[in-house]
């Protein structure tokens, strides 16, 4: 769940080269924070996705949802509401994509292409290809 954006130590077309299939996945509530003590807004966790190149490319951003989707992947011990529906979402969007590119599965790729994710989660999900 969520990336990390441009860094210093990164090139400044770091994120340029990415021509193979991506999936960027975030919320709304998950700043970003390197040690630096610079915030960054979520949308900045987002970059992978942005300033890649066009083709096999797919973002999904859950309104109000943080980095551990209130601690139930990766850190129990990191505080918010638990979210159930949104690790359902991420689980379901991040299968797809790894069926499609990984298993080679046409099923799983013309959901990715079809798919009305804000449809099917009252808005909350929004779904992006490029």
């Amino acid at each position: 769940m969520s990336g990390v954006g441009p860094m210093p130590q990164m090139t400044e077309d770091a994120f340029g080269g990415l021509t193979g299939p991506l999936i960027a996945t975030g919320g709304t509530l998950d700043e970003g924070n390197v040690g630096s003590g610079q915030i960054y807004p979520w949308e900045w966790r987002m970059s992978p996705y942005t300033l890649a190149p066009v083709g096999r490319k797919y973002s999904l951003v859950l309104d109000a949802a943080d980095h551990y989707l209130g601690g139930l992947i990766c850190r129990e011990d990191r505080g918010g509401d638990a979210d159930p529906d949104a690790v359902r979402v991420v689980a379901a969007v991040t299968l797809a994509f790894l069926d499609a590119f990984v298993s080679d599965d046409m099923a799983a790729k013309e959901w990715l292409d079809r798919v009305d994710l804000a449809a099917l989660t009252d808005g909350r999900a929004t779904f992006e290809r490029k």
